[in-house]
C-alpha cells in the first residue's frame, strides 16, 4: 500500500480493490494481536473506493473561512492490487474486501465499524491504517447533532500508532467521509485542475475543523454535493477556481445558498460597532467565484493566471437582485451560493 503526499489539503485519499484469489466468503474469527469554528486554507482526508447514498440536514450560521489543505493517498488495490485484509476489533477477520460508502458511514462487506466491534485495522503489504467509530458530527454552533459519522485515521509507524490528523497538543483529530478526492497536489495550483474534485471511486476522509469537513458541518453534506464543492471554493476564497487561497484563517463570513441550508446573517458582524456591516463579496458554483464586488482580505492582490481577479471576474449585480429578501436565500436564477465579508460599510 504506497502513500502519495498531497500536500496542499488535510485529507487522506484509499483506493480498494475488489476479490482476488485469496477472498473470503464471510467473516470468520481469528486471533491478532495488532488490532474548529474556524476553516482553514486545507482540504483534509484520506481516500477509498466506493459507491454512497445521500444524507441530508439543514443550518444556519455565519461562518469563519479559512485556507490549509494537505492529505495522504493510498493506491488502489494496495501495491499486489489484490485489495486489504481487514481486521476487526471483535476478532473477526477477512481478506480481499470491498468497501462502500452508505451515507456518511463506512462500510466492509456490508459491516460498520459500530458493528465490527468499533474499529478496524487495513492491511496491505507492509502499510497498515486503523479506522475508529468516533462521537458524530455536530453543526457550526457545537451544540446541534447533525447524524455524520466521524473516524479516527491512524497509521501504523513500526508498532505505533500514529494519528493521520492530530492537534497541537498530540491528540488525535476526527474525520468525516466523503466521495470522491480532491486535486492537493501544489503543483496543480494555479491550474485548471487545481483544487478540482473527481469521483474515481474513492473515499476521502476529512479532518475536522478544516474546510472539507465545515462544509459538511455547514449542513453540506452528500445530498447537497454541488453545494459543498461550492462552499469549499468559497470558503478558501479561490476565487479563480484553480486551488489557489486568497484568505486568512479566521476570517468572518456571512454565507446563503438557493436551498436555504443557509441564510445571510441576521445579525451585524460587530455587536455595537455601526462602523462595521456586512459587504458583499462574490457568487460562488463549483467551479469558484463567477462575479466579485470586493474581496475580504484587502492586502492581497488575487490573480487569474496573470490576471487581476477585477479584469477577470465580472462585477455582480446589485443588492436588490442578490437573493429572496423574504427568504434571505439566493435566487434561484443566480449561482449556487454568495459570501459576504466584514467591512466598513454596508452591503452595497
Amino acid at each position: 500500500m504506497k502513500f502519495h503526499k498531497l500536500v496542499a489539503f488535510p485529507a487522506l485519499a484509499l483506493f480498494v480493490g475488489c476479490g482476488g484469489p485469496e477472498d473470503d466468503s464471510t467473516w470468520i474469527a481469528e486471533s491478532t494481536t495488532n488490532l474548529t469554528s474556524f476553516g482553514g486554507t486545507s482540504f483534509s482526508g484520506m481516500t477509498l473506493s466506493s459507491s454512497y447514498n445521500p444524507y441530508s440536514s439543514f443550518y444556519r450560521v455565519a461562518v469563519w473561512n479559512g485556507r490549509e489543505m494537505k492529505g495522504e493517498s493510498l493506491e488502489r488495490g494496495g501495491a499486489d492490487n489484490r485489495g486489504y485484509r481487514v481486521d476487526a476489533a471483535d476478532g473477526r477477520v477477512k481478506r480481499n474486501v470491498s468497501i462502500t460508502l452508505l451515507d456518511s458511514v463506512i462500510r466492509f462487506e456490508g459491516q460498520s465499524v459500530s458493528e465490527l466491534g468499533g474499529s478496524v485495522i487495513l492491511t496491505n503489504g507492509a502499510q497498515r491504517v486503523r479506522i475508529t467509530e468516533g462521537s458524530g458530527v455536530f453543526f457550526a454552533d457545537g451544540v446541534t447533532p447533525m447524524g455524520v459519522s466521524t473516524y479516527f485515521v491512524e497509521l501504523d509507524n513500526n508498532g505505533a500508532w500514529l494519528p493521520l490528523y492530530r492537534n497541537a497538543d498530540g491528540s488525535a483529530i476526527p474525520t468525516v467521509a466523503l466521495r470522491g478526492w480532491w486535486n492537493t497536489d501544489p503543483a496543480a495550483a494555479g491550474t485548471a485542475i487545481g483544487g478540482e474534485w473527481r469521483d474515481d471511486h474513492r473515499i476521502t476522509f476529512a479532518a475536522r475543523g478544516y474546510a472539507l469537513a465545515k462544509c459538511v458541518e455547514l449542513g453540506y453534506d452528500h445530498q447537497f454535493e454541488a453545494y459543498h464543492h461550492t462552499c469549499v471554493r468559497m470558503l478558501r476564497a479561490d476565487y479563480c477556481g484553480d486551488g489557489k487561497t486568497w484568505t486568512q484563517d479566521g476570517t468572518r463570513l456571512s454565507i446563503a445558498d438557493q436551498k436555504g441550508v443557509q441564510l445571510r446573517a441576521s445579525e451585524p458582524p460587530v455587536a455595537g460597532d455601526a462602523s462595521k456591516a456586512w459587504r458583499f463579496e462574490a457568487y460562488w458554483n463549483e467551479d469558484g467565484a463567477t462575479c466579485t464586488n470586493g474581496q475580504r482580505i484587502a492586502d492581497f492582490a488575487p490573480t487569474c493566471g496573470n490576471v487581476s481577479l477585477a479584469s477577470a471576474k465580472p462585477r455582480c449585480a446589485s443588492a436588490a437582485d442578490l437573493t429572496d429578501s423574504a427568504a434571505d436565500k439566493v435566487k434561484t436564477d443566480k449561482p449556487l451560493m454568495l459570501s459576504e465579508f466584514v467591512g466598513a460599510t454596508a452591503t452595497p
